[in-house]
């Protein structure tokens, strides 16, 4: 729901802003953010989407930063295709680097896993087996862990695991 921001009214604020990313963005969602500033004026949102319409000098993707949805959807997509063991350095590959990425930004996954993801696509079931993520010994183990409980029980969409991404940043 925190992406979808835009198309909800009598929010409140005080507890949403506690659900804010380090960046300042909701989820990574220029619109919700925009959103969430034009009713807060909330300093860190207005910093978010001031970078982001700098970086792309004047514009914004829908999602940021694309090539994080970019390298998940592919091993989405490869899985869903029943080709991923033809493809499994590269998937190997792809799942480092948004690893390296989370840890990078010390993002915290057990903020939004636990209670608020409902549906995760199959690939996140990679993550579990994932020899960065089983050595790692963090708190995104963990979170990954639970993730991987999410995903047994939930449905399967091609969106949601760019959910995940969203829900992380």
């Amino acid at each position: 729901m925190l992406y979808s921001l835009e198309g909800m009214k009598d929010l409140e604020w005080d507890k949403l802003l506690k659900l804010q990313s380090k960046n300042g963005s909701f989820l990574s969602s220029p619109a919700a953010t925009a959103f969430a500033f034009m009713q807060t004026k909330d300093q860190k949102c207005l910093a978010y989407l001031t970078n982001l319409v700098a970086k792309f000098k004047g514009g914004v993707p829908n999602a940021y930063p694309v090539d994080m949805y970019e390298r998940i959807w592919i091993v989405d997509r490869l899985q869903r295709l029943g080709i991923a063991r033809y493809f499994s350095s590269e998937i190997k590959d792809c799942l480092t680097y948004i690893y390296r990425y989370i840890i990078k930004l010390e993002l915290k996954l057990e903020n939004y896993i636990k209670g608020k993801i409902t549906k995760m696509s199959p690939s996140c079931v990679h993550g579990r087996t994932h020899p960065v993520w089983e050595a790692s010994g963090s708190k995104v183990e963990e979170s990954m862990n639970e993730v991987v409980t999410c995903v047994q029980q939930s449905q399967k969409g091609s969106s949601c695991v760019s959910g995940l991404f969203r829900s992380v940043h």
